[in-house]
């Protein structure tokens, strides 16, 4: 069974590779997503804007139109002054003036406010304005650079998907199933098992000494017990043999 660890080591290598460049296609679909997020919500804030300012400017239209209405009432009392024939109803008439008089000055003073108000809403929606279109413009060149990084990463997963085809040919059915449940549960599925502390190096757990026999003797498939990871052992490790491995034992 030794025989077939390398392949499963170019296998995992491969899926390992395929995985990160998964993550990479994620990280630009997430720039796209937040860039366009980012664009519909400035798009939002804008129209906002315009509507505030189109409010404020039709409230000074009405405030001017009823300035101008408290103005004809104004006028109007006036030529009734030159009508009148006691000075009762004058004084009347000039009470009525008065009021208007004042009612006119709080209307244009609520007219000069909406203008105030409204000249400095077109001050900040004409920056605001041309602050989006800078974002947009950067947001529009970060999504056609992570659409080049997609596309790059399209044609990598590609090459990496007839590299895998091939391999695959290569790995008895059995193994390959249980490499791809142990892989897509632990995220490797092989690990090299260290003799010498007599730990798996994928999940860093004991290892029985049988188990390393097992792996010496290399005619099964050995599974770490606690991971379920594929154990081999590197090369270095069967050359120098089980009397390198543990010192202390072979002094027992």
């Amino acid at each position: 069974m030794r025989e077939f660890v390398p392949v499963l080591l170019r296998l995992q290598g491969i899926d390992v590779r395929i995985r990160m460049t998964l993550a990479d296609r994620s990280a630009h679909e997430e720039k796209i997503r937040r860039a366009e997020e980012e664009q519909a919500a400035g798009a939002g804030a804008l129209k906002d804007a315009e509507a505030l300012l189109k409010d404020l400017r039709k409230t000074a239209d009405q405030k001017d139109t009823d300035v101008k209405g408290v103005e004809q009432e104004i006028q109007k009392f006036k030529v009734q002054l030159n009508q009148v024939k006691t000075n009762r109803e004058y004084s009347t008439l000039l009470h009525e003036i008065a009021g208007k008089e004042a009612d006119k000055g709080a209307k244009e003073d609520e007219m000069l406010r909406c203008l105030l108000l409204a000249d400095e809403a077109s001050a900040k929606a004409k920056a605001d304005k041309e602050d989006r279109q800078r974002r947009d413009a950067a947001g529009r060149a970060r999504v056609e650079s992570a659409k080049a990084g997609i596309a790059e990463v399209e044609k990598a997963l590609e090459a990496m998907a007839r590299e895998r085809n091939e391999v695959l040919k290569e790995i008895p059915a059995d193994v390959l199933d249980r490499y791809e449940r142990v892989f897509q549960m632990r995220g490797t599925a092989l690990a090299s098992a260290d003799p010498r502390k007599s730990l798996c190096g994928g999940c860093h757990m004991e290892l029985r000494p049988q188990i390393l026999n097992l792996l010496l003797i290399a005619k099964s498939w050995v599974f770490c017990p606690s991971c379920n990871r594929l154990l081999y052992l590197e090369d270095k490790d069967i050359e120098q043999g089980p009397a390198d491995w543990n010192p202390i034992a072979g002094e027992e």
